[in-house]
């Protein structure tokens, strides 16, 4: 019986992987693109982790998903909510294959939370859930499992010297309860997903480059442990098992930190309110406020207050936001990590001010206008393409997407900020949470990695794989047909070509789904704790536009 065993590397790159394998610091990732299929793994438009993951699990874009970033905006309104797994809106893999009788795992993945509750396999949630508890993991028992290892979903620290103690646990924690799930649990098909990658590339990236800090070798010797743990699952797979590594989106470093909302403001089209004097200085209070404590406070007493205070802090945050946008004359204003741009469109939006006979024009307008946005020190372009969601995107949910999705050179960062006493466009540092020491100084890219390793797998570089193509790809090495509405392919230049001969790649039809997402959303205090466990890498700037 053929199996399938998917390790997730969240941002790791080839960019890394070459040059340290070829010194030979990563024995195992050699050993996987010289025996192996591999190749870059083009990411979603934008590479967010939220949407790339989805991609992963479904085989579809983000129109057929429904999720576009790590938030979604209210109807009608110009609040915002965070997004879970239950946002999604079509079937995952797992789902498939549990319908048709096949064991599915699935541990750590973002997007998992709340865990589908699988007749077959069982599900462990990732990034999205609040913490380890009986309604993170499916079968509920699974829980006094996993807490006899003292597992962690995921960490969130003030300072680098704790991030890299953490990174380095909770890696070897989540390593040790995959190899008691695999060992204790059945299945056809296995998920695992690290996210410490990701993290110490945001965080520690400039350490990297520069090597003056004692930090300088973090993601270097995380990248060492990943092929540690790879070294360790080659020696134990089987003939009958396939293994696949991807990651959902790459890395490297940053340039600039962007506000688009600034940009949108200095052009026009975002105004802002007119306040009077006391107004303008109790809202200045609240911002030296939050400044003098990240500056003055001790850590001990930072932690405290971030855990006691992260939701009272970031209604702060959304009314310094608020307060100062004329929604009754603003035309557009950008949301989400990438600057998704929204019209403020009348009919649409509580106080829309764009006639709908003026939307098209507008989004044509504002497109062009930002492909001439550029660096001030370079004059580089720093948006690549500006695309109408109808022309990158298909499916039943496009109309919930931006009106204007940003391709961006992704060495630069957006940050949708406005009215936090910044002035400029461009700034050269990115330091997105308060009561916190440390910058951001990696961001993602538009190419992760694909590995595939087994007999099914022809050894060579395959040119062209798509995040999309993966979940059609480990449905045909189990023998399902691939339903005809997902976007991606399987992967026919990855498999060897007699393998392929006696495997003729098989398609289902299916109706649209009618009832793929658990749509549960989180309590005050999860989304609280959700939204602080964003900000503390940069993924969520300011919380809502009310």
């Amino acid at each position: 019986m053929s199996r399938v065993l998917v390790i997730g590397l969240d941002a790791v790159t080839f960019d890394l992987i070459q040059p340290w394998a070829s010194e030979g610091l990563l024995p195992n990732f050699r050993r996987l693109m010289t025996n192996g299929a591999w190749g870059r793994l083009e990411s979603t438009i934008p590479p967010v982790t939220a949407v790339a993951w989805n991609a992963f699990a479904t085989g579809k874009n983000p129109g057929k998903c429904g999720v576009f970033d790590f938030v979604r905006r209210e109807a009608g309104g110009y609040g915002i909510r965070v997004v879970n797994g239950g946002s999604r809106k079509t079937k995952p893999f797992w789902r498939l294959l549990d319908h048709h009788g096949l064991c599915a795992g699935v541990i750590n993945m973002p997007m998992t939370y709340p865990p589908d509750h699988l007749e077959h396999g069982f599900i462990v949630s990732g990034f999205d859930a609040p913490g380890l508890t009986c309604d993170s993991v499916y079968p509920p028992h699974l829980k006094e499992l996993l807490e006899q290892y003292a597992y962690v979903v995921h960490p969130t620290h003030t300072n680098l010297e704790d991030w890299r103690k953490s990174l380095f646990e909770v890696f070897e924690v989540q390593a040790r309860a995959f190899w008691e799930l695999d060992r204790s649990q059945p299945w056809d098909c296995l998920t695992m997903v690290f996210m410490q990658l990701d993290i110490a590339q945001h965080l520690f990236w400039h350490e990297m480059e520069t090597g003056d800090s004692p930090w300088g070798d973090v993601i270097k010797q995380l990248y060492r442990r990943a092929d540690a743990f790879l070294g360790k699952v080659l020696s134990t797979l089987d003939s009958d098992t396939t293994l696949m590594v991807v990651s959902d989106h790459g890395a490297g470093p940053l340039k600039k930190a962007v506000s688009i909302n600034r940009w949108l403001l200095q052009e026009g089209y975002l105004v802002p309110r007119r306040q009077g004097v006391l107004k303008r200085a109790f809202n200045e209070t609240l911002r030296k406020a939050l400044t003098l404590l990240n500056m003055h406070f001790a850590k001990c007493i930072k932690k405290r207050l971030k855990r006691s205070f992260a939701g009272f802090r970031g209604e702060v945050e959304s009314y310094l936001v608020t307060a100062q946008i004329d929604w009754t004359k603003t035309k557009a204003f950008a949301l989400g990590e990438y600057g998704g741009i929204y019209i403020n469109l009348r009919g649409r939006e509580d106080q829309g001010t764009v006639p709908p006979k003026e939307y098209d024009l507008l989004r044509e307008k504002i497109a062009a206008q930002l492909l001439n946005l550029r660096d001030p020190d370079t004059d580089k372009a720093v948006i690549q393409q500006v695309y109408r969601r109808e022309k990158i995107y298909s499916g039943a949910y496009v109309e919930e997407a931006p009106d204007l999705i940003l391709d961006w050179d992704y060495a630069y960062d957006c940050r949708e900020r406005v009215g936090t006493g910044h002035q400029d466009i461009f700034e050269n540092e990115a330091t997105y949470i308060a009561f916190a020491d440390y910058k951001k100084t990696g961001v993602h890219r538009r190419h992760g990695i694909f590995l595939m390793y087994g007999s099914p797998a022809r050894p060579g570089y395959v040119e062209g794989a798509r995040l999309m193509d993966i979940a059609p790809t480990l449905l045909h090495l189990l023998g399902i047909p691939v339903p005809d509405d997902m976007d991606g392919h399987v992967l026919s230049d990855a498999l060897e070509p007699d393998w392929l001969a006696q495997h003729p790649i098989t398609y289902q039809a299916v109706k649209p789904d009618a009832d793929a997402g658990l749509a549960l959303g989180y309590d005050k205090n999860e989304e609280a704790q959700i939204k602080e466990r964003l900000r503390a890498l940069g993924y969520l700037d300011s919380i809502a536009m009310r």
